[in-house]
């Protein structure tokens, strides 16, 4: 496709979110009631393939029927149509970022952080398999982080189909280091299929492994499992966790676990680490805030405004002093890219956990072009932060949460202590708690409420 439609259907197309081997994904609205979507279109070379007729079968088919799965952790199909030849899905618009992005920068999550993701999976599998649809493709690219600490499932039942990808018999879909082996045999599939890409999965976040394709199409998987629970990441999982990713990836299906649900509820008895101060959708929520590939991949040195430049200095100066100006002044003529600066900055503060702040915060206003809070504590090379996690009292994060919840729901005390454990003053807090709120009014409304 080579030009932008301006409409699919009734949808009005506003931009290109992404596009790949199978088709492009669009930007949309709903003219009917306003409601921005993401709209799914294949390529129209596809249809003069070999098999295309299939293909497009298996389109729509599978598109009726993740329309079905209504459920949290799953990006909802809400519509199908044709315009003009071209075949079209509508789907809720999600403003996260694929799971791949996060482990190609080589990011490790936790080991609470990975089992909250799977068993989010998880729970969305179990919501699909109610409704007798399999997914066939769980791998990092379907997997959608948020930075509230949600986690969504994308393309269930209509998996993308990647052709450098294929099987060996050509005609399945899934992506082999994630498919189970029966599936690679080209032999009928259930659920256990999904169990088993969730095992693999799982497997990659907490010990950093994963097969070689040509390791699944030649080796039993119990070798490449031995060598990953052996690996350095590995020998350190407790013996619950072992045994529960060896059950997820038998090579028979009858010894896996039967359903989602078997497997998430062993997963929540892994215990959690005992210093944990976090729950991991807070850790996570973190970690997709700082992490966020969309600031550093589209980032340049003029994303450093005087104003961003200054907030930088200040910042720096709270643990360096007044050298932090001749250190801006260095290391902004010698870096090659946003982080550069930042990590050079960072070299010059003693302490590791102020160290690692400064980084947070900085990549703070990389990805969100403003610095809240900084220079606000005073004290020059003091480098010791109150945050207002340490200076707001139990009742008063008990009141945001329970006005924020009004509008957002449960989620709201983990984002209250997220937040407050980042900001200084008070009407940044309000601020930064507003903007999780998608409708202007409602989010008004909360700010009202909360400054009076």
């Amino acid at each position: 496709m080579t030009d932008m439609p301006k409409t699919l259907g009734k949808y009005r197309i506003q931009s290109v979110l992404g596009q790949g081997a199978m088709g492009v994904v669009y930007k949309g609205v709903d003219p009917d009631i306003e409601r921005p979507v993401a709209i799914k279109v294949m390529h129209p070379h596809l249809r003069q393939n070999e098999g295309a007729d299939a293909m497009q079968l298996r389109f729509r088919r599978e598109a009726k029927a993740a329309a079905r799965c209504f459920h949290p952790n799953i990006v909802t199909v809400f519509d199908l149509g044709t315009d003009r030849g071209l075949d079209f899905i509508v789907m809720e618009l999600v403003e996260g970022r694929e799971l791949k992005s996060f482990l190609a920068q080589g990011h490790e999550f936790s080991q609470a952080e990975s089992i909250y993701m799977i068993v989010q999976v998880l729970k969305a599998l179990e919501a699909a398999h109610s409704h007798g649809v399999i997914h066939r493709d769980i791998k990092p690219g379907n997997v959608i982080l948020l930075q509230t600490g949600g986690v969504k499932v994308a393309d269930f039942g209509v998996a993308r189909i990647d052709h450098s990808e294929l099987t060996v018999t050509g005609h399945l879909f899934g992506t082999p280091v994630y498919m189970c082996p029966e599936g690679l045999r080209g032999e009928p599939v259930d659920q256990r299929a999904d169990i088993y890409s969730s095992g693999m999965l799982l497997l990659e976040l907490v010990t950093g492994q994963k097969p070689l394709p040509q390791q699944v199409l030649t080796q039993p998987v119990a070798s490449f499992l031995d060598h990953a629970l052996q690996s350095e990441r590995g020998s350190q999982l407790p013996q619950e966790l072992r045994a529960i990713l060896q059950r997820a990836l038998a090579q028979d299906p009858r010894r896996r676990f039967a359903s989602a649900r078997d497997f998430l509820v062993e997963l929540e008895r892994v215990p959690e680490p005992a210093d944990s101060e976090q729950t991991a959708m807070e850790t996570l929520a973190a970690s997709v805030a700082v992490l966020h590939p969309a600031a550093t991949e589209r980032a340049e040195m003029s994303v450093w405004t005087d104003e961003l430049l200054h907030k930088l200095e200040l910042e720096l100066a709270t643990y360096t002093g007044p050298v932090a100006g001749f250190l801006i002044r260095k290391f902004f003529a010698a870096s090659h890219s946003p982080m550069e600066l930042v990590e050079s900055l960072a070299r010059h503060i003693d302490d590791p956990s102020e160290r690692d702040r400064f980084i947070s915060r900085a990549k703070h206003c990389l990805a969100t072009g403003s610095c809240p809070g900084v220079g606000s504590t005073g004290g020059l090379g003091g480098g010791a932060h109150m945050t207002l996690a340490d200076t707001l009292t139990p009742d008063q994060m008990a009141r945001l949460s329970r006005v924020l919840a009004g509008h957002l729901g449960p989620i709201a005390r983990q984002l209250v202590t997220h937040h407050a454990r980042r900001t200084y003053r008070l009407d940044e807090l309000h601020a930064e708690l507003a903007e999780r709120i998608a409708n202007p009014a409602e989010r008004q409304a909360f700010l009202r409420e909360v400054r009076s």
